[in-house]
């Protein structure tokens, strides 16, 4: 009997093994860590709009983002980088201007640049983030840099929250850091630091 026992106990022990290796019942892990959650979004606001007009970079806005806009006299359009903080996307976006509905995107750029979303790596969002937050906080507004026939424009959205900033020439400082950011995620190349501006 005690023979029967044992046989019947290994027999059990060898089909449990069996079973938890089976495909649909992954191993679990109970210390496995879950991603860092992102940093606290605009906890300091600075130049809080009351009045501004809003974005139309021809996508929904998002509820957690930044949108930067940029546009020059002979672009017929403006074109515009949404950062979606929440949903972790990027969309690059060509709006006509309203005299030249069939205004197209400059020939150097890719045939659907119209409209053009990617997944952010999850890994530079806290980066994001906080970037955001150093100029939701800054007191002063963005400066900018001298340059002919283009202008741009920055919204900092939370929620029914927004902060405009805008500058004729090219955005500089903190403005210009998120571009370069935002131009190496789209695949575009590094902007030099004097292309970049001042990051302060």
């Amino acid at each position: 009997m005690p023979i029967r026992f044992a046989a019947l106990a290994l027999l059990c022990l060898g089909w449990s093994s069996v079973h938890a290796a089976r495909p649909g019942h992954p191993p679990v892990h109970p210390h496995a860590q879950s991603p860092d959650p992102l940093p606290n979004y605009a906890p300091v606001k600075q130049r809080v709009c009351s009045d501004c007009a809003w974005p139309r970079p021809g996508v929904d806005l998002p509820r957690h983002g930044v949108v930067l806009g940029s546009w020059g006299f002979f672009s017929y359009g403006s074109h515009y980088h949404v950062v979606d903080l929440d949903r972790g996307t990027l969309a690059n976006t060509f709006v006509p201007s309203p005299g030249v509905p069939g205004a197209q995107p400059p020939k150097s750029s890719a045939p659907n640049a119209r409209r053009q979303s990617l997944a952010l790596p999850k890994s530079e969002l806290p980066q994001l983030v906080e970037l955001a937050n150093r100029i939701w906080a800054k007191p002063d507004p963005l400066r900018t840099r001298d340059a002919s026939d283009v202008s741009w424009d920055m919204w900092l959205i939370d929620g029914q929250q927004i902060r405009h900033e805008s500058g004729a020439g090219l955005p500089d400082g903190l403005a210009a850091e998120w571009l370069r950011r935002i131009n190496k995620l789209s695949g575009g190349r590094d902007a030099s630091p004097a292309e970049a501006g001042r990051d302060k």
